[in-house]
């Protein structure tokens, strides 16, 4: 998804040698970025932070999610 979005902005002369390039560059880096994460919270410190704070972090989030629910049920289209 996020590849697509990038290949869109590209100039519309662009070749397709460009965009290919664009798409790997993005690729490439959504999965560093997702090795990144999964190495820094499987680290034992990050987890055992985690696991203290998840109910928190899921009642935070769940208002959240509710809240943006409500706003897209309330808002005429």
């Amino acid at each position: 998804f996020v590849s697509s979005l990038f290949a869109a902005t590209l100039p519309p002369a662009a070749s397709w040698h460009y965009g290919a390039s664009a798409v790997v560059t993005m690729v490439a880096i959504s999965g560093i970025w997702c090795a990144v994460v999964a190495l820094a919270l499987s680290q034992a410190p990050v987890l055992r932070a985690y696991r203290r704070m998840r109910r928190g972090l899921d009642r935070a989030t769940g208002v959240v999610f509710v809240g943006f629910g409500g706003k897209l049920a309330f808002t005429p289209s």
